[in-house]
């Protein structure tokens, strides 16, 4: 549909049709209630005709917090990522993965999560599944897949690279299996979007946290689920509307001008974070360099196997020479301004979080700390290399 009321879109600049995949950022519809003309056009609205932009957004219109035109177009261009068909948008990407284990799994089935997953995940799954009568195995590597699932298994999780261990999942093996079985697959891919397409290996889902390179200035949170199946979408999109989800038009915004520079940022954190990796394998202070674009990668075969010449990853893991205090780190730290300590990446300024080998971040006062999780900003690269070697030269 073409026709156009008194919102209809603003004409495109030919020169900004296209940036990075995304079309120009359209204006922020900010509202509640959606005016009707008549009884007519809102009998159309539900059956998903959006009135503001002219097009069948294939989702009730009837209300703002589905299909304003923001929204709709935001959509638009995260599903074209990896050629999906159909996208949802969540208010973040834990409620992405958390709403798929409430659409895909009922009471009594079995859900299946990957050691190396989201911890906010693992939470959710240990304390909210079993409430609801849902069960949960949790799997190391592919191969253990064949062997924890069951009857009723009716999801499988995977993550392609683990933004914490930055460890290399094999998913071909697991969706293969999957399909055998009639199992949803859903795929995370929000450590390397434009990287590694999960469709081209079967994923029924593809899920990204739009918090991270998407947005890219951390400042929105966001999450998107993409599918090219008509009836996994249907059921996905049931519970959407039913749970009142929804996302504001300024936060589609907000991502959708990260989208424009997305593939730019990309490049560049990968830049610095190939140089920092490379100059510091060799430091008295580090025993390992975890990066996959270094030979020395622990999971090199399969990384190659899944994306060949492509790296787009501004994430480096250093691996100390011995265990660390909290308080040795602390002090490591203190006074660096270049980057801070936080949990979320994948924006313009750098970030560290400690690796902790034995358990997550919470158990580090017992169990020490092991490493530390750069993500390589925008800043000037010698700036963030040489911050990162005085912290080093800190500890003890």
């Amino acid at each position: 549909m073409t026709s156009r009321c008194s919102e209809e879109q603003p004409a495109m600049d030919p020169l900004e049709a296209k940036s990075c995949g995304v079309v120009t950022t359209y204006p922020v519809y900010r509202r509640s209630t959606v005016p009707f003309s008549s009884i007519r056009e809102i009998i159309k609205a539900y059956g998903g005709y959006c009135s503001a932009s002219g097009k069948i957004v294939g989702v009730d219109a009837s209300y703002g917090n589905i299909a304003a035109p923001s929204c709709t177009s935001l959509a638009d261009d995260v599903r074209a990522i990896d050629g999906g068909k159909y996208a949802l948008l969540f208010p973040s990407g834990l409620l992405c993965l958390t709403m798929a284990c409430v659409t895909f799994c009922d009471a009594g089935s079995h859900i299946m999560v990957p050691k190396k997953a989201y911890f906010k995940l693992h939470r959710f799954v240990q304390e909210s599944c079993p409430r609801l009568g849902r069960s949960v195995s949790v799997y190391e590597s592919a191969e253990d897949v064949p062997k924890m699932a069951n009857e009723k298994t009716s999801l499988i999780l995977i993550e392609t690279l683990s933004s914490s261990r930055l460890v290399m999942e094999d998913v071909s093996p697991i969706v293969e299996f999957a399909k055998k079985r009639g199992i949803v697959v859903l795929c995370d891919n929000s450590c390397i979007p434009t990287v590694f397409n999960p469709f081209d290996c079967g994923a029924d889902i593809v899920m990204y946290s739009l918090t991270k390179y998407f947005g890219g200035h951390s400042d929105v949170m966001m999450g998107a689920l993409i599918v090219n199946d008509e009836e996994i979408f249907d059921r996905l999109y049931v519970d959407h509307r039913n749970y009142g989800i929804y996302v504001s038009s300024d936060d589609c915004y907000l991502v959708q001008r990260g989208m424009k520079t997305m593939k730019v940022r990309m490049q560049q954190v990968q830049s610095t974070a190939i140089t920092l990796a490379s100059k510091l394998q060799a430091h008295k202070k580090i025993s390992q360099v975890i990066y996959p674009g270094l030979p020395s990668y622990p999971h090199r075969e399969v990384w190659e196997k899944y994306c060949r010449g492509k790296y787009g990853l501004g994430l480096v893991n250093l691996m100390f020479d011995r265990n660390y205090s909290v308080e040795e780190v602390d002090c490591a730290l203190e006074g660096i301004d270049t980057f801070k300590i936080g949990l979320s990446w994948g924006g313009c300024r750098s970030i560290v979080i400690p690796v902790v080998s034995k358990g997550s971040l919470i158990n580090a006062p017992q169990a020490g700390i092991d490493g530390l999780r750069i993500y390589c900003g925008l800043e000037d690269p010698e700036e963030i290399i040489s911050s990162v070697e005085m912290v080093l030269s800190r500890l003890p």
